[in-house]
């Protein structure tokens, strides 16, 4: 990973004011640019001009959220991958989508904010449109419904938009991305059993 020294015009670090001179110094640093998303920063103060004594200096670390993204879409029993620029799956890969529930799923890096219809339909698509179109959130996965038809493909597109996660951050979604999928016809096999 590549490391970046600060210098004097990058920050200014300010005392804060004591209410009495026994209470204990506090220290605010304001950085003059924001420090980007997936970052981990060391911070070294130095709180004495005596590098010889043992508490000359304050030594801290943290790190940065990772970028609101989307991390995979597809079914509950198969889902793609998606990377930061979008990817796009052809025909030939679509998800057989088993397991009961005709849903589909969308997996973000953290849980979203509240999404309205308008919000929903700038973000997502259906080809063939699909009717009665309700959608879940659970944590970090949005779990969209429909009347989608047994043995029938369709195509989900996934188009950047203003979606935000509970922290306020706008989705990191450099291109569109969509996949093809179905939900097979469920067959139940009896047996007449001879004693």
């Amino acid at each position: 990973a590549n490391a970046r020294w600060l210098d004097r015009e990058d920050f200014v670090v300010k005392s804060m004011e004591r209410k009495s001179p026994s209470d204990p110094a506090t220290y605010v640093l304001q950085l003059s640019e924001p420090i980007r998303e997936s970052t981990r920063a060391l911070v070294h103060f130095a709180l004495s001009l005596d590098d010889d004594h043992e508490s000359s200096a304050f030594v801290f670390s943290f790190r940065t959220l990772d970028a609101f993204r989307l991390l995979s879409f597809g079914c509950a029993n198969a889902r793609l991958p998606v990377t930061p620029d979008g990817a796009r799956y052809t025909k030939e890969q679509a998800v057989e989508c088993s397991g009961g529930a005709r849903r589909v799923q969308l997996e973000l890096s953290s849980p979203p904010a509240a999404i309205d219809g308008v919000l929903l339909n700038d973000f997502v698509r259906f080809t063939p449109p699909v009717d009665d179109i309700e959608l879940e959130r659970s944590g970090r996965t949005l779990w969209i419904s429909g009347r989608f038809e047994v043995e029938k493909r369709y195509e989900l597109v996934v188009h950047p938009s203003p979606l935000q996660d509970t922290s306020g951050r706008k989705l990191d979604l450099g291109g569109t991305s969509s996949m093809s999928f179905f939900f097979p016809r469920c067959l139940l096999y009896t047996s007449d059993a001879a004693d």
